[in-house]
């Protein structure tokens, strides 16, 4: 079908003229029929489930079929309704797309197809009645637009579970659709005053609230014009802002004025760390302060925010989320309330109060905020990313994305799959006889991780008998083509597990149809984790798997897990926010650059990016880095230089009474240096502090706790190179005279290690430097800048490792880093007194 008189001859577009109004809303149809037609609790079949991608293919293939059973020329997919009206002084302007419309012997037909997993048998008898809404918005605005006086409104259910879809019509006339539509309209006019309200009053003020400081540091007007150009073209800058640039009112400060131009829709705030969280709270409070009206959220995760955690998420039970929906309304009014910022707090009072679930509460109050603040994952974890917010092409958010040197791993971790076998094995023995179908796939899984299991345990050595070949993959799966590696404990492939995956499809359906029947199910939580594990399993292989992934499997206390391992997470990235939502990624440690524009930008190259790296505003002569690059700290020279670098650190700490970090490369070593210091005669000169591994947060903040003190007795601190205390801490003043970092912070070399080196060999020819040399450094630049926080912060970096001295290194250097290396003309106690004669307070 290519025009659209075919599917209705007489009819012409109406011109619907609208007076003009600055301030226009703008709203989808999904989104209106959510505001306004959702009912009952959260529980009920499971439409959420199915990813955009396999719903875009369910569609597609419907797609197909109707065109096949009516012709091509009678079907169109995709179908574009708009309507722009005024309503009691509210200009709304509504758009959509319909998902289908055929031309069928009955009549021309508007269909809303829906995906769903499960059994059919959950599905209510006669369509969701939101659906139907969301149809009959459709049929309203395709009859006004053509100028029809009927039209059958069709459901379609389909699933990728079963091969037929489910049926339901409605014919409609063009009377009744329009008063469906003005009910809606006039239903929706309460939450649209207030949208529009708060619109008004945020425009107004942003446009005038004073930046909430005296005077613009160094760079800071360059980052604020940077962030509005970028927004504008919908582009990506890559900012290294060093400490003390001020880089989170510098990015937050633009994006309210674009805000209030309505040059985008939402801002999202994000970051790993609860620490930089509050820090974007409070420049928004600083902004508030300065007359700013803004309605802004801190998420919270899931687990987090849970007020019932003993009902595992159980929608059929949980008291929170058996009536959601009714009761919503009433905890979104308690919200509206405070024009403010709204944290984690202020969600579960407004849950408890209001008998509704927290987490779900904070989702659909961040509907109506402006700046939305949390983690990584809300915009770009498969799993967790709000798709609300995502799934609009004519929606543009805006994406400040906070230590965004963090993010690369991260982002692995988030594309990447792991089955983990001992799960597998609690599924099977929850089950206790109660499901013949469930037990024979379960066992079938288990018995490929057993085969596999046996290729990978570490040989027992019988004398006289020769090597036992290791085939690993090959032997479950015979079809592989690609390269293999096996070894004691470890194998990998570098293509899916084609043999594995079959079986998992068909678990997939009988877990969830288990699940569905058996919903008081005593085991019911082990059955769902493994339902969920292996539902993700599957969905990485089918949507995210490519030449950046490796299969492997790994034996590690008699438990064997096969992890689809993602090396590389730039594609999947790009594609959320590629000319859709502009992005800022900064830190203060984003070098080398091209190590990070490869990992969080497809094809760098071509797509293009902008860049910026802003001076560090601190007087460089307040930092005194000094390298020790006589002595190593590989693992074969370890027994010789350990005692050598604990002098250097002694002499070190022994400059100035004061508070020091000592970030050793392992807690291995860590030990060893105790060792010695136990022994030694200066031991009881000082303070010492260390860390443990595995430190919950109470611990963290006893360890830090120490650092409050200062100036009777030098305090030093011991702590692991990448760990808790890295980043994150600020501890300035006196708090933190000097920092010591042995070692280049280079990862541990593990065969995942080698296979991401062997990666980046092939794709850029930079593999050690991207599996270990920059990862390290970047730990070794973020323990650095722990010293430095303030303008009045004085303090030194000892950095003790010979490879500190290469040119491969060199040139990672900061600009603000000005070296000094000891050799037989310098002395470390010299030019630590002399450093600290030239800032005494």
């Amino acid at each position: 079908m290519s025009k659209k008189p075919e599917m209705a001859p007489h009819a012409q577009p109406t011109d619907q003229s609208v007076q003009a109004h600055p301030h226009v809303l703008q709203i989808a149809v999904r989104a209106l029929a959510e505001a306004t037609h959702r009912q009952g609790g959260l529980g009920g079949p499971t439409y959420a489930s199915i990813t955009g991608l396999e719903g875009t293919r369910l569609h597609q293939k419907l797609v197909s079929r109707f065109q096949k059973r009516f012709g091509k020329d009678a079907v169109e997919s995709e179908v574009t309704l708009k309507d722009h009206l005024n309503h009691q002084g509210l200009n709304l302007k509504i758009s959509g797309r319909c998902d289908l419309l055929v031309k069928r012997s009955e009549g021309l037909t508007l269909y809303e197809i829906k995906s769903y997993s499960g059994s059919p048998q959950h599905l209510p008898a006669h369509g969701e009645l939101l659906h139907w809404a969301q149809a009959m918005l459709y049929g309203h605005l395709y009859c006004q637009q053509y100028m029809l006086d009927h039209l059958i409104i069709g459901l379609l259910y389909t699933s990728p579970e079963h091969d037929e879809y489910i049926e339901h019509y409605r014919e409609l006339s063009r009377l009744d659709l329009a008063e469906f539509y003005q009910n809606t309209i006039q239903d929706f006019t309460s939450v649209a005053v207030r949208i529009m309200d708060s619109q008004r009053l945020r425009d107004s003020s942003a446009k005038t609230c004073a930046f909430p400081f005296p005077a613009l540091r160094p760079g800071q007007k360059q980052l604020m014009n940077d962030v509005i150009g970028i927004a504008r073209q919908r582009g990506v800058l890559f900012a290294q802002a060093p400490t003390g640039t001020g880089k989170t009112i510098s990015v937050l400060f633009p994006a309210v004025r674009l805000l209030a131009h309505h040059l985008i829709d939402k801002v999202f705030y994000l970051t790993a760390m609860t620490s930089t969280r509050r820090v974007a709270e409070q420049a928004l409070n600083e902004l508030r302060q300065n007359g700013l009206i803004l309605r802004s959220i801190t998420l919270q995760a899931k687990e987090k925010s849970c007020l019932k955690p003993e009902l595992y998420c159980d929608t059929q039970k949980c008291p929170m989320a058996v009536h959601y929906y009714r009761d919503l309304p009433k905890a979104l009014n308690e919200l509206f309330k405070q024009p403010g910022h709204c944290s984690p707090a202020d969600i579960a009072a407004v849950a408890k109060q209001c008998v509704v679930c927290p987490f779900e509460l904070s989702l659909d109050y961040a509907l109506y905020c402006d700046v939305i603040i949390g983690d990584y994952n809300y915009a770009f974890d498969p799993r967790i990313q709000l798709a609300r917010f995502f799934v609009n092409p004519d929606q543009h958010h805006l994406l400040l994305v906070d230590e965004a040197h963090n993010l690369p791993d991260r982002a692995r971790e988030m594309y990447s799959a792991i089955l983990d076998f001992s799960t597998v094995q609690k599924a099977f023995d929850g089950l206790k006889n109660k499901s013949p179908y469930l037990e024979q796939a379960l066992s079938k899984l288990l018995a490929y991780g057993q085969q596999l299991n046996d290729q990978i345990a570490p040989q027992i050595v019988v004398p006289g008998a020769g090597p036992v070949e290791k085939i690993g993959f090959k032997v479950v799966e015979p079809s592989a083509t690609g390269r293999q590696l096996c070894d004691d404990g470890f194998c990998a492939q570098t293509e899916k597990p084609e043999s594995l995956l079959r079986i998992l499809g068909r678990l997939i359906y009988l877990l969830r149809q288990f699940l569905d029947d058996h919903p008081d199910f005593p085991e019911h939580k082990v059955i769902l984790d493994a339902f969920l594990m292996i539902h993700f399993f599957n969905r990485v292989a089918d949507q995210f798997y490519s030449s950046a992934y490796v299969t492997t499997a790994t034996l590690k206390a008699r438990t064997l897990t096969i992890h689809l391992m993602c090396l590389d997470a730039s594609t999947p990235l790009t594609k959320i926010y590629l000319d859709t939502h502009p992005v800022i990624y900064f830190s203060a440690t984003l070098a080398p650059l091209e190590y990070y524009t490869s990992l969080l930008l497809e094809k760098p190259q071509e797509n293009h990016f902008e860049q910026l790296n802003l001076p560090s505003p601190f007087p460089f002569d307040h930092l005194k880095l000094i390298i020790e690059s006589r002595l190593s700290t590989r693992y074969k020279s370890r027994a010789e230089t350990m005692s050598q670098i604990l002098e250097q650190i002694l002499t070190a700490v022994s400059s100035r009474i004061g508070n020091y970090l000592v970030f050793l490369p392992s807690y291995g070593y860590l030990q060893q240096v105790r060792l010695l210091l136990r022994a030694h005669s200066r031991r009881n000169e000082f303070d010492f502090v260390v860390q443990i591994p595995s430190m919950d947060e109470q611990q963290k903040q006893q360890f830090l706790g120490k650092f409050e003190l200062f100036g009777q007795k030098t305090l030093v601190g011991l702590a692991v190179m990448g760990s808790l205390f890295n980043e994150g801490i600020d501890l300035t003043g006196e708090r933190l005279s000097g920092v010591v970092i042995v070692g280049v912070g280079l990862p541990q070399i593990c065969p995942e290690r080698e296979i991401t080196s062997q990666y980046f060999s092939g794709k850029l020819g930079r593999g050690f430097e991207f599996a270990y040399q920059y990862p390290g450094f970047n730990k070794v630049q973020q323990a650095a800048g722990r010293v430095i926080r303030s303008e009045t912060d004085v303090g030194f970096v000892l950095l003790i490792d010979d490879r500190y001295a290469k040119p491969e290194y060199q040139v990672l250097y900061p600009n603000e880093w000005q070296p000094v290396y000891l050799d037989q003309t310098t002395d470390l106690t010299k030019e630590l007194t002399d450093f600290w004669s030239l800032h005494k307070s």
